[in-house]
């Protein structure tokens, strides 16, 4: 039902062979069902890049951003501990629906400053890229027949994602939005060197 809370802890501690645990709660119940390993051994992963681009969920319910930033760094210094470290974090964006002065749209920009104030994680600002006037260009390169409004310009303005930019839920970014910030972030991989330049 609407009126139920569910909460997902993780626990660093609380190991099952190499893997760290994860707990769900719903209104304060722990549901062992829903309750496991949260990431795969490391043998899975350990040569991988991970992205970490959630939480977004938690700051329209309310959550505090500490706690969101906590919970994100948590998972990047399991992977870190685990792997080869390659773990990104990804900023989030505003709905369309949200006023810059109201608080989700400040605790989204408390969550992103949180992420990028903190020198142990590596970020890609997602925010930052889709609130550039350069993503216009970007999109119209890929997709000439791409639409920009008037009302669109002045969300843009206001730091708020506009309305073209998402699919009629008013939440998820369109297929060519996730397109060309994935083109944006595949280059930012590349300047780290995450992502090696095939062989000549």
């Amino acid at each position: 039902a609407g009126s139920n809370r569910y909460d997902l802890t993780l626990s660093t501690k609380a190991v099952q062979g190499k893997s760290p645990l994860y707990t769900v709660k719903m209104n304060g119940v722990d549901v062992p069902r829903l309750s496991g390993v949260f990431l795969p051994q490391p043998i899975d992963y350990k040569l991988g890049i991970n992205i970490v681009w959630i939480g977004k969920n938690d700051i329209t319910s309310g959550r505090d951003p500490q706690t969101i930033y906590e919970q994100t760094n948590a998972i990047c210094q399991t992977v870190d501990t685990r792997s080869t470290g390659k773990c990104l974090v990804m900023t989030h964006f505003s709905n369309p629906s949200w006023k810059n002065t109201e608080q989700q749209y400040l605790s989204l920009q408390r969550v992103n400053q949180l992420y990028k104030n903190d020198t142990s994680l590596t970020v890609f600002d997602a925010e930052q890229y889709l609130s550039n006037p350069a993503l216009i260009n970007d999109l119209k390169t890929v997709d000439p027949s791409f639409e920009w409004s008037v009302a669109d310009t002045q969300a843009h303005t206001l730091g708020i994602l506009p309305q073209s930019l998402v699919l009629s839920d008013g939440i998820h970014l369109k297929p060519l939005v996730n397109q060309v910030l994935t083109q944006k972030l595949f280059v930012r991989l590349k300047s780290m060197g995450w992502i090696p330049s095939p062989s000549p």
